[in-house]
């Protein structure tokens, strides 16, 4: 038996509902993200991190390769006025050159952040077309 209370109760539940989830969600602190490239996310703390771009030269599952290759990610993060661009890398040795490992310290204004590079996705296949990458990145404060 459908009645006005039945209809408004429900409402009422489900809106509160809605409401309570939506700020919670907003609330949680957020240290790892998944951003495309050309995009940007908000982080904990209000760091901006932007995926400027993702080279990624991994080994394609299904395929025979030389070497496995790596996956370079470069970002720019930022807060308030203050900027800091660099990179990361996944599968990179940083004693053979001028890469970055997977983890890197950027400082914006007077505060210190650890940026790390976890996986980059997704991961490259001979059989697939290519996708549009994503780096998943975690940002904390040190």
């Amino acid at each position: 038996m459908d009645t006005p209370i039945k209809r408004y109760f429900f409402a009422v539940v489900v809106g509160t509902s809605l409401a309570v989830s939506c700020q919670q969600r907003e609330t949680l602190p957020v240290t790892t993200r998944v951003i495309a490239v050309e995009s940007s996310a908000l982080f904990k703390h209000g760091v901006t991190l932007r995926v400027d771009a993702i080279r990624d030269s991994r080994c394609p599952t299904n395929a025979e390769c030389i070497w496995a290759g790596n996956a370079q990610v470069m970002f720019t993060a930022s807060k308030g006025a203050h900027q800091a661009q660099d990179t990361l890398c996944l599968g990179c040795d940083p004693k053979a050159g001028s890469y970055k490992p997977e983890k890197t310290r950027v400082t914006l204004g007077a505060e210190g952040y650890r940026v790390t590079l976890i996986d980059v996705r997704p991961y490259p296949s001979a059989a697939a077309p290519e996708a549009r990458p994503r780096a998943v990145i975690r940002v904390e404060r040190q």
